[in-house]
């Protein structure tokens, strides 16, 4: 478990956003900067949030997930000590004040990392399904190169594959919409859809806007209805398409794996090393994807 530190020891500071069931702040803790998600466990879901997202963290260690200190208790409150990343979220590089503009390349780069952080999830030997993958839960780091999957206050073991409707509707598979089912193939649709996104810098089903947008957004989902392909950047790889066509295949079984995306994305990366974007057919798609 995740060690017990001083409350006394922690200086909390600005605001950094929220995550599930909390609000984080930049903090200071032993002379170092730290994020801390702070929860208000006097709401029962809050609470279970907490206990949920403080045990998966402190059984995984790994580059790409986002590492913790500790936890303290003030109160109703429950702190969650994390590693600070610097550099926002991806959702704050795609749609924040500055803009950024970034390479086709650095796209794959991070679809990579957050892939392996993934894979790693759903090899445990307890598996773990995040339910949230989302560009505000993909954190960035080290002038942007590195990317951590952060907030599992939704995460769940494998073996509990059923229950109430989870995540954040745009990103949501069509079976935990229609059966509450989640599984590992929930995170690939959800990969998937991040995916889209960061080749089009577009908001999934932004054009849905009215009065009900995530009863809209629901509907369109389960009636089949994904992000438009033509859409994406123009240099964006034919193989990188026809991954995320795979990643929100209506059917789960035609999913791919987490592992098989992890180490096709692990290719295309090698690739940019050694030759540049002029010719993209060497971006065939091979065995990523379980096609019909």
């Amino acid at each position: 478990m995740a060690k017990k530190v001083n409350i006394a020891d922690i200086k909390l500071s600005q605001k950094l956003g929220s995550g599930t069931g909390g609000v984080v702040h930049k903090a200071t803790f032993q002379d170092e900067e730290i994020a801390v998600k702070v929860f208000d466990t006097q709401h029962p879901t809050n609470k279970k949030n907490a206990e949920r997202e403080i045990i998966h963290l402190s059984h995984i260690s790994h580059e790409n997930v986002i590492k913790i200190f500790g936890t303290a208790k003030d109160g109703d409150k429950e702190y969650l000590l994390m590693e600070y990343l610097k550099d926002g979220s991806v959702h704050d590089l795609l749609y924040g004040s500055n803009q950024w503009e970034y390479t086709v390349e650095q796209a794959v780069r991070w679809a990579f990392q957050g892939a392996k952080g993934l894979a790693y999830l759903h090899s445990l030997d307890r598996p773990v399904v995040h339910r949230d993958i989302k560009p505000q839960n993909m954190l960035l780091d080290n002038m942007f190169e590195k990317l951590k999957i952060c907030d599992f206050g939704l995460a769940t073991d494998m073996s509990n594959n059923q229950s109430d409707m989870r995540g954040t509707v745009r990103y949501m598979a069509p079976e935990a919409i229609r059966y509450t089912k989640y599984t590992d193939k929930c995170d690939v649709y959800s990969f998937g859809i991040v995916l889209w996104e960061i080749m089009a810098r577009k908001v999934p089903y932004s054009h849905l806007e009215n009065a009900d947008q995530a009863f809209s957004i629901m509907e369109a989902i389960v009636q089949g209805d994904r992000p438009d392909m033509n859409e994406v950047r123009p240099d964006c790889p034919q193989g990188i398409k026809q991954l995320i066509k795979c990643c929100v295949d209506e059917d789960p079984e035609k999913r791919p794996s987490m592992k098989e995306i992890e180490v096709y994305l692990d290719k295309c990366v090698a690739t940019f090393a050694y030759y540049n974007l002029i010719n993209q057919s060497f971006f065939k798609l091979e065995n990523a994807c379980k096609l019909a």
